[in-house]
């Protein structure tokens, strides 16, 4: 027991020793790809529910406590047809990219049509164009043009937003496993909670995690499926420190043993904030008197 004992305070002290060599981070900066899980599909109608499910935003995340996160590639909407008397009067970009228009009101998008029937010019429209000196054929074509805007392009442009909200965070988990499988060597993939930020007495800004787990991208290139799990190597979450200078870390000495139990507590449900929020707090007011922790902040409180 006492060899033991020896053993474990060497390879601490190595440990620290090893840390003070390394050149401190004190926040992500290009060369991180971070993905702030604030910024998640949420709300999702009835049809898209399977398109993210991430055990942090489950109702019942008990049920599904590895999955940190799962996004699946969905078919692009595409836009409803224009009719055909409407297309002389819109912009060629609108032909073109309708998709870039999908964040556009209603109000905008009607007047690509009525500003031009107003004016009666348009590159490309027809000889016999309607004009306020047509107010009947001018009526006609902004009634056209109003129906199809509520009636398509609305739930249309609804259900694209959607889409691309999706499609970008499955780009995103994709960008990740492709750098891992090109060089693992190089780069680390893990699930970070409990984020740090402060400025130190030099005036350094310190925005890292302290709460950090590996973790693993799985692709089911059939269905289209990448999913986030605690890696293999899992054996639990580490505490993080090595973004403060050595005399303002905390001693947690006094307190190991107690943050080893609840660390154990904790394994893979990162998601639950009672546990993450009892871990955190100790380490916090083992730092400062003054410190404060945010259990239910999901973004950075401040930017830079």
């Amino acid at each position: 027991m006492q060899q033991l004992a020896k053993t474990k305070q060497l390879l601490a002290f190595l440990q620290n020793f090893a840390t003070l060599r390394r050149k401190r981070v004190t926040a992500y900066g290009s060369g991180d790809k971070v993905l702030w899980l604030a910024d998640l599909p949420s709300d999702l109608p009835s049809g898209w529910t399977d398109a993210c499910r991430s055990a942090f935003s489950a109702e019942k995340p008990d049920e599904i406590p590895e999955l940190w996160l799962e996004v699946r590639k969905k078919r692009r909407p595409e836009p409803p047809p224009i009719p055909e008397e409407i297309k002389p009067w819109l912009p060629d970009d609108f032909l073109d990219k309708p998709e870039e228009y999908a964040l556009k009101s209603t109000e905008d998008l009607f007047d690509l049509v009525q500003g031009k029937t107003n004016s009666g010019t348009k590159r490309n429209a027809p000889k016999s164009q309607p004009n306020r000196r047509d107010w009947p054929a001018a009526e006609k074509l902004e009634q056209v043009w109003l129906e199809y805007l509520v009636n398509q392009w609305e739930p249309w442009a609804k259900e694209f937003r959607i889409w691309r909200e999706v499609q970008q965070l499955y780009e995103d988990v994709d960008f990740m496993r492709r750098r891992l499988e090109e060089a693992e060597e190089r780069y680390e993939l893990v699930l970070a909670v409990g984020l740090l930020q402060w400025r130190d007495p030099a005036g350094v800004t310190i925005k890292r995690h302290l709460l950090t787990a590996p973790a693993e991208i799985s692709q089911d290139a059939v269905r289209g499926v990448l999913t986030v799990t605690p890696a293999a190597s899992f054996d639990g979450f580490r505490i993080e420190l090595d973004m403060l200078e050595f005399q303002h870390r905390p001693d947690l000495g006094p307190v190991k043993d107690e943050l080893e139990d609840l660390l154990e507590e904790l394994d893979v449900r990162a998601w639950d904030k009672a546990r993450v929020g009892k871990i955190l707090r100790l380490i916090a007011n083992r730092a400062a008197s003054d410190a404060q922790v945010d259990e239910n902040a999901w973004r950075p409180l401040w930017e830079g």
